[in-house]
């Protein structure tokens, strides 16, 4: 949820830190079945009350209510959904590739060409250096049938499926702007070089960083779902990711695409990881949010998962579920890809005039976690010493040389580990196994003191 983008930056953040509750969190109620309109029509005629009284919610103030409501509406103006369904106790609109909000909001005439393909997924039943099976890690085929209500959980051609943002999940947040941020009070912290997220900040990190002149990257990312569901009160996040970043020399506009897996129950009302993506144009200050929740991203590919639970986890001394996840830079735009293919991409006037509208100082990967006083499992729940088919991974750890090109080097990456006692990292920088070049283990079981 926050995402520390260490050296010349740390960023601290989120403040809705509750304990999950299936029944509270979850998105869809035991009253029926809400169709679009209905939806439409609920958020235009909500009472203060009403929402304040909402479950898990952190808002009592008439004109944040308002402003609340004025995003929802204004997300879906002038958007036709042709069905909606619900499936992993959230629903689903299906909304036109063109017509959705970024397209519209950005002025934006049509979906930009994506780069050529991203780098293909692992093999299934490939070999990784441990000698423990994998498999591919695919969500887009696990919605076939229908939901409890009888709708249908595929979209029409030019359709895809853009989860419904609510009113009860952004109160839960407190304020808007904190539903968009990644951190508390929504203000990242400049740091200067050398001081990488220190054990202090409320986000605790293992991860492994390079500072280099990039258009993107790639890896395969090892997929794991922590339990979040029965850690004290204020813990609220785990995740494995990609941070792309770029910023001034005084830290004053650090901008981020980023992405991979996250469990963030208070956000998503399941105890499950999902796939997610984030960016920023100023420090995660005024700008940025998660998937599709404000305008910034735009959805090419109508298969793309963001905000799905997926079918299979990885299981300690079983099948290591994975799936390829990239960043390029290509055209002005940073395309992300998912199992080889191009999902969608931040539009480069998101950035405005800053840095990473021309290029990327700085690639990282790794795990984060949110918790306070008790932290909870950062990826398999195991240290890195765990290896190969116990411990969380990335591996095939590359980067773009070029905004020209599709030319790629094997990342030379430093670990970082801030917090030992609770999180670790074990690297291996261009190892020479075979099919594996750069990759690093991660994790461990949180805890306090952290």
């Amino acid at each position: 949820m926050s995402k520390r983008l260490k050296v010349s930056l740390v960023i601290g953040w989120f403040a809705s830190a509750v304990t999950f509750s299936a029944g509270a969190q979850a998105q869809v109620g035991d009253s029926g079945f809400e169709p679009f309109n209905s939806f439409i029509q609920r958020v235009s005629t909500a009472e203060v009350a009403s929402v304040a009284a909402a479950p898990g919610a952190k808002v009592s103030d008439a004109a944040e209510i308002e402003r609340m409501r004025q995003h929802v509406l204004s997300l879906y103006a002038g958007v036709a959904v042709s069905h909606s369904f619900v499936a992993d106790g959230q629903y689903f609109d299906c909304v036109g590739l063109t017509e959705q909000p970024s397209l519209r909001a950005l002025g934006l005439k049509s979906l930009a060409s994506p780069p050529p393909l991203p780098p293909a997924s692992p093999a299934v039943g490939a070999i990784g250096p441990g000698g423990a099976p994998q498999a591919l890690a695919d969500q887009s085929r696990i919605w076939n049938g229908r939901d409890r209500f009888g709708n249908t959980q595929t979209c029409e051609a030019g359709r895809f499926p853009m989860r419904r943002v609510t009113l009860e999940e952004i109160a839960r947040f407190g304020t808007l702007r904190q539903f968009f941020q990644k951190g508390a009070d929504g203000a990242g912290e400049f740091r200067p070089p050398g001081d990488l997220s220190p054990a202090s900040l409320a986000h605790k990190y293992a991860h492994a960083l390079q500072y280099v002149t990039n258009y993107g990257g790639s890896s395969s990312v090892n997929l794991w779902s922590p339990n979040l569901s029965t850690i004290a009160a204020n813990t609220n996040m785990s995740l494995s990711q990609h941070w792309y970043v770029n910023y001034t020399a005084d830290g004053s506009a650090v901008q981020t695409a980023e992405g991979g897996w996250q469990n963030l129950p208070n956000k998503y009302g399941i105890n499950k990881s999902v796939l997610f993506i984030y960016w920023t144009a100023d420090g995660y200050n005024k700008t940025g949010c998660y998937d599709l929740d404000c305008v910034g991203f735009v959805q090419y590919d109508p298969t793309l998962p963001l905000a799905r639970a997926f079918s299979n986890y990885s299981v300690s001394g079983g099948t290591q579920y994975v799936f390829q996840m990239t960043y390029e830079l290509y055209k002005g735009n940073w395309w992300f890809g998912f199992n080889g293919h191009w999902g969608g991409y931040f539009p480069g006037k998101i950035y405005g005039t800053g840095k990473l509208a021309q290029n990327a100082s700085m690639i990282d990967y790794g795990g984060e976690t949110v918790g306070t006083p008790t932290y909870p499992p950062m990826g398999s729940g195991a240290f890195a010493s765990g290896g190969f088919g116990h411990s969380a991974y990335q591996a095939l750890v590359k980067y773009y040389t070029s905004g020209t090109a599709t030319t790629m080097k094997d990342a030379t990456l430093v670990e970082q580990q801030p917090s030992p006692t609770c999180y670790t990292d074990d690297m291996h920088d261009n190892s020479g196994v075979s099919g594996y070049s750069t990759y690093f283990f991660f994790g461990g079981p949180g805890g306090s003191g952290c």
